[in-house]
């Protein structure tokens, strides 16, 4: 993921990056925060992300190999569904026991969503000042 994102981010400029930053450290900070009020929403929201993350992959996928057409909108969709990811993995994180393989699972779980939010929003700030 390392090498991928250092390719990644040598397209945009400093400043999208740090805001790219900034806007995904509110969502994970709000999304956590949430999550800590209200747990059991989020717990409950397992299937639902799911199938919401399959219905985007695969409305992304038909839209670049058959459509030919760019669907900006999904980047937003992405960022929501994901940000739903952060509260729903803090969330799981606090109700699982405190082992090391747990705090493991949780950590990746959650350094995949962040990283998820992050290059959408890069794109996002990128379309922006093209």
């Amino acid at each position: 993921m390392g090498t991928s994102l250092t390719v990644l981010l040598s397209m945009y400029s400093e400043t999208i990056i740090y805001r790219a930053l900034l806007e995904t450290g509110i969502v994970v900070v709000s999304m956590m925060i949430v999550s800590m009020k209200i747990p059991g929403v989020f717990l409950s929201l397992r299937k639902t992300l799911v199938l919401a993350l399959i219905g985007a992959i695969v409305v992304e996928l038909i839209g670049f190999f058959f459509l030919r057409l760019p669907l900006d909108f999904m980047d937003y969709i992405v960022v929501i569904i994901f940000a739903g990811y952060i509260g729903y993995d803090w969330a799981k994180a606090q109700v699982y026991p405190k082992t090391l393989d747990n705090a493991v699972d949780s950590a990746a779980d959650i350094y995949v969503d962040v990283l998820n939010i992050f290059v959408r929003l890069l794109r996002i700030l990128g379309k922006k000042n093209d």
